[in-house]
């Protein structure tokens, strides 16, 4: 009985080591990390701006890979801190929607669909929210340029409006309203919020 307890402490020690050789070799690969070059996206070589199937992926990832991705905003750079509502109009809308990538997934065949899970989000510690004229599903009902800037951080966004400055996102957030959109409620909440998702 002795021997059959001390072959069966053996075989589970042995099991348990092959286990954890297995596991050693099959760790996951480092983070495919896509840095923003460049000031613009037609500096760099990780940024198009509109899907086509000849484009050829910047990176391939196995299932499961982190992927790190530097992004742009929406206008690639056009506006800052200091942009006004001519900037809007002057803006390129041929230059809207620059992306990162695209990132082949060993084994992924055209159809798939992917699960993907959002791990984190930094924000840039300025954003902007515009209308642009002739531009976006309420044309009709707001024909004239504007810009609201934003300093932003993981926790809040705070709207800048002349010498006005509005805490929006996160903490302390009442009475901040776009009055100049007619816009209701709090602060407008698109594509604003900084905040972790895991």
């Amino acid at each position: 009985m002795r021997n059959w307890k001390l072959g069966l402490g053996l075989a589970l020690t042995v099991i348990l080591v092959l286990v954890g050789a297995t596991a050693g070799h099959s760790q996951m690969p480092a983070p495919i990390v896509l840095e923003r070059m460049g000031e613009f996206c037609a500096d760099d070589a990780a940024c198009f701006n509109r899907y086509h199937p000849d484009i050829p992926p910047v990176a391939t990832a196995v299932p499961g890979q982190e992927i790190v991705f530097g992004t742009r905003d929406a206008f690639d750079s056009a506006f800052g801190p200091g942009s006004t509502p001519e900037d809007v109009v002057a803006a390129d809308l041929a230059l809207v929607h620059p992306m990162t990538g695209p990132v082949y997934i060993e084994g992924a065949k055209r159809g798939d669909v992917l699960a993907v899970t959002l791990q984190d989000v930094e924000p840039d510690p300025y954003g902007y929210t515009v209308i642009a004229p002739g531009f976006g599903f309420l044309r009709d009902l707001f024909p004239d340029p504007y810009i609201a800037n934003w300093s932003l951080d993981r926790t809040a966004a705070v709207l800048h409006r002349g010498s006005q400055t509005r805490r929006c996102f996160g903490r302390n957030a009442a009475g901040c309203r776009a009055r100049s959109l007619r816009l209701h409620g709090d602060c407008p909440r698109l594509w604003l919020s900084a905040r972790s998702v895991s």
